[in-house]
């Protein structure tokens, strides 16, 4: 393994860790909401405009068009 793998696979490790700790939690749902709406913060509008579309992109016929008119992509 390279050195590119290996923090790629330490990074997804990390975020494993992060989801079963928040999942651990005495209220597990207020603590990942919380954490990916900071996180979320963090991205730049474009990237969040991505992932909206990413996430859209892979609903079901039904729910995208029932979201369709709140894309902001």
């Amino acid at each position: 393994m390279n050195t590119m793998e290996n923090k790629i696979i330490k990074k997804l490790h990390t975020i494993g860790n992060i989801i079963d700790f928040c999942n651990n939690a005495p209220d597990g749902l207020m603590e990942r909401d919380g954490l990916v709406r900071s996180l979320l913060k963090q991205l730049s509008h474009k990237k969040l405009k991505e992932l909206e579309k990413a996430y859209f992109e892979n609903m079901d016929e039904d729910m995208q068009k029932f979201h369709k008119q709140s894309t902001t992509y």
